[in-house]
């Protein structure tokens, strides 16, 4: 997930969230594991969608 929000979210070391919740600093919060083809959804309400060029798309392997 890539979220870019209003404010800074941390100030010192932190261990990230697998996954990020939508609040009322997010800017756009795209889940780049779930695309639509060329089009990433912003998972905010303030629908953000983006268009993706030229990927080349793998999956992922979790242990």
């Amino acid at each position: 997930m890539f979220r870019i929000s209003k404010v800074a979210r941390y100030n010192n070391e932190f261990e990230p969230a697998d996954r990020f919740k939508s609040d009322a600093e997010t800017v756009v919060l795209f889940d780049f594991a779930k695309p639509e083809k060329d089009l990433l959804f912003d998972t905010s309400p303030n629908k953000n969608n983006g268009t993706i060029y030229n990927a080349k798309w793998v999956d992922l392997k979790h242990d």
